[in-house]
C-alpha cells in the first residue's frame, strides 16, 4: 500500500507510472488528459447478424416482455432502430443489456 502522497502529485493520479515514463514518453503524451473512445453500437447492433437478431426479439425476450413497456410500441421501436432511426438508441442498447444479463444470470 502507498500512500496518497506518493500516488497524487500535484492532484493528478499515477504519479509513479508518469515518472517512470518520464524517459520514455514524450511531454505532450505524459501531460494529456484522459480521453476515452466511442463504441460504434447502432452499427454494431444493425450489421451484426447475432445482435441484430437480440434487437429484433428484444419486445419477445423475458423480462422485457411482462415488464411496463407497451409491446406494440416497443415493436414499433425496435423496428424504426433496424430502419436507421437512432433517436431510440439510448433505450435498445438498456434493453439489450436487461436481456443479456437475464439471459446470463437469472436464467442460464
Amino acid at each position: 500500500a502507498l500512500s496518497s502522497s506518493a500516488l497524487l502529485v500535484g492532484g493528478r493520479g499515477k504519479a509513479l507510472l508518469r515518472r517512470a515514463m518520464r524517459a520514455r514518453l514524450p511531454s505532450a503524451v505524459r501531460r494529456h488528459p484522459k480521453w476515452g473512445f466511442g463504441v460504434p453500437w447502432t452499427r454494431h447492433l444493425r450489421e451484426n447478424r447475432e445482435l441484430r437478431d437480440l434487437v429484433r426479439d428484444l419486445p419477445a425476450v423475458e423480462p422485457i416482455r411482462s415488464g411496463p413497456l407497451d409491446p406494440a410500441r416497443l415493436r414499433a421501436v425496435v423496428d424504426d432502430f433496424l430502419k436507421g432511426d437512432n433517436s431510440h438508441e439510448a433505450l435498445i442498447r438498456e434493453l439489450m443489456m436487461v436481456a443479456v444479463w437475464h439471459g446470463a444470470c437469472i436464467r442460464p
